[in-house]
């Protein structure tokens, strides 16, 4: 997925999930040898948001559909619960995919 590649750039936010609260700005992937680089580690929701209006930036749809947190098809659906990411992966007991794991 990420051979060839020196660096990946990534949308995790600090806020998403407690797993990602201490989330640095910049590090060492390991297991895919690459820098990992996380610009909008600090913003929060609300600053995503007002990021995209105040500069008529596109978004996916879904998200004025109910959907909260947006990956693959097999794992994106309305969220379950108050968990906005708990749409993903419902049906698996989890959250996350793996692959930022």
């Amino acid at each position: 997925l990420l051979t060839g590649f020196d660096a990946w750039l990534t949308a995790i936010r600090r806020d998403q999930t407690a797993g990602r609260a201490e989330t640095p700005m910049v590090s060492r992937h390991e297991r895919h040898q690459v820098v990992k680089i996380c610009p909008l580690v600090a913003w929060t929701e609300a600053d995503v948001w007002g990021y995209l209006h105040r500069h008529r930036v596109p978004y996916n749809p879904l998200l004025d559909r109910g959907f909260t947190s947006l990956g693959c098809v097999p794992c994106t659906r309305r969220p379950t619960g108050a968990d906005p990411r708990s749409g993903r992966w419902s049906d698996h007991g989890k959250t996350e995919c793996g692959l930022h794991l």
